[in-house]
């Protein structure tokens, strides 16, 4: 009997016969709650984030990382378990994928001076598993070496934080706005970028503000050709423009665009005025219908970041203890821009006009066959976060007048669909991993419960986001 149990042990996974995450740095296992190979969530409602609604009375299985099986808490019963939990009262979904996130931050010393970021390679990632995301992608960075090793150390079991996917350094052309952005004007230099960093290691590009159309052409075309994607935050060139020239996704929204200028010129991005020819459309105005349709017929995904908007604007973003993330500066900085809008009642009615038409266009966008994900870009200006903004995030997509079923859809499955890894993480499904978060409520149904995380497992790892929040608190910025 004994050699035959040994025969059977030694065909068993490896992850089977002992806990992963003891092989985690103690910065990682400090955080871990369960890690038990086989962990059965009881009675427990399962929101799948396909946009389905939720079922209650359910069990979930994880067996060495994976979702072994889900159904009727009675069906599952007699499963064999080293932990089981007890979801009454609670819901399990997937873990957030969120698709414009930095690990940098603005430097509030260098203000008076030049605009400059530092890299944040240490807090945030802490911050973003804690509110539920396990899957980010970086929506460009000042420091690519930085942010491929914090994802490299992420996977290595160095360092606690969600999987991240890494877009290159901006690309951009001249005038950046910011002392760390070198201006790109060559086609020939810019194919040269894209191959440096497809060989260190990105999954994508972002281009930036002050590029030029045959730059953008170049830098699509090299990053397709090596099976990357290209994302852009525009004003040079139009969204139309970039949709036809191939572009993969648009960051923002309507809110940043440039195609309703009258005098707009090519590969030139104007000094002001763009936010006052947005306000001046009606929200169904034809140039609006007519730059949807382009989009859509091209296939080019737009990320909502709303949050970075709404900071200042809405009444509730970013809370007291949001800011309490941050360091003595950056909270300094942080108030001080908030306060300048809230005590300018012109310039914060503006910002909530154009917040709107943000909204308007986004749910136009996704009924008109548009492809929608969530992102929340927290680079330190006004109190946007990470961690907290992705909560936020998902509280204004329903504001914005998607149901709450509909905005974890678009900030899970919507963001691993575009990204290439929904046949590993953005759906509660059997054999996929077992990346997903434990809500005491039903955010399904109230979206503000999804500040209620009890428990963050990634690859079926169990983290405290309370831990994970308290570890960086008044640590977050430079």
């Amino acid at each position: 009997m004994a050699a035959a149990l040994a025969c059977v042990a030694a065909l068993l996974p490896a992850p089977a016969l002992a806990q992963r995450a003891k092989a985690f740095d103690a910065r990682v296992t400090q955080f871990v709650v369960h890690d038990a190979p086989r962990i059965r969530i009881d009675d427990v409602r399962v929101i799948d984030g396909t946009g389905a609604p939720a079922q209650s009375g359910q069990s979930l299985l994880i067996d060495n990382g994976r979702i072994a099986r889900i159904g009727p808490a009675s069906a599952l019963s007699k499963e064999p378990a080293d932990t089981v939990i007890d979801g009454h009262g609670r819901s399990i979904m997937p873990g957030l994928v969120m698709v414009h996130e930095h690990l940098l931050f603005l430097d509030a010393t260098s203000v008076a001076d030049a605009v400059a970021y530092v890299s944040e390679p240490l807090s945030s990632p802490k911050a973003y598993l804690a509110y539920g995301a396990t899957t980010i992608r970086t929506g460009g960075t000042f420091s690519g070496s930085d942010d491929l090793r914090v994802a490299r150390s992420i996977r290595d079991g160095q360092q606690a934080g969600p999987e991240i996917l890494v877009t290159a350094p901006f690309v951009d052309g001249e005038g950046g706005f910011a002392f760390q952005l070198m201006p790109v004007t060559d086609p020939a230099r810019a194919r040269r970028i894209v191959d440096f960093w497809a060989d260190e290691g990105v999954t994508s590009y972002k281009v930036y503000m002050n590029l030029s159309r045959a730059v953008l052409a170049a830098v699509i075309e090299e990053a397709h050709a090596r099976g990357k994607k290209v994302t852009g935050h525009l004003c040079s060139i139009t969204l139309k423009e970039a949709a036809e020239l191939g572009i993969d996704q648009l960051e923002h929204g309507v809110i940043v665009a440039t195609d309703f200028l009258a005098d707009k010129k090519p590969d030139q991005c104007p000094a002001s005025g763009a936010g006052n020819a947005l306000i001046a459309l009606a929200p169904d105005a034809p140039e609006i219908r007519e730059l949807i349709a382009t989009l859509v017929s091209h296939k080019v995904v737009v990320t909502s970041t709303l949050a970075v908007f709404a900071a200042g604007v809405v009444d509730w973003f970013p809370a007291t203890d949001d800011l309490a993330m941050l360091n003595e500066k950056s909270q300094f900085w942080a108030l001080r821009a908030l306060t300048i809008r809230y005590r300018d009642p012109q310039q914060r009615a503006r910002a909530a006009k154009l917040l709107d038409t943000e909204m308007r266009f986004e749910r136009a966008f996704v009924a008109a066959g548009g492809t929608l994900v969530a992102g929340t870009d927290p680079t330190g200006w006004g109190g946007t976060l990470p961690g907290p903004g992705n909560h936020a995030e998902l509280r204004l997509l329903v504001d914005a007048g998607f149901s709450p079923l509909e905005a974890i859809r678009i900030a899970t499955s919507e963001g691993a669909r575009t990204q290439g890894i929904d046949e590993r993480v953005g759906t509660l499904r059997e054999g996929k991993q077992a990346d997903l978060l434990l809500v005491n409520g039903n955010p399904d149904e109230d979206i503000t419960k999804i500040g209620r995380i009890d428990l963050v497992f990634k690859n079926g790892i169990a983290y405290d986001p309370a831990r994970l929040r308290d570890s960086v608190r008044g640590k977050i910025g430079r």
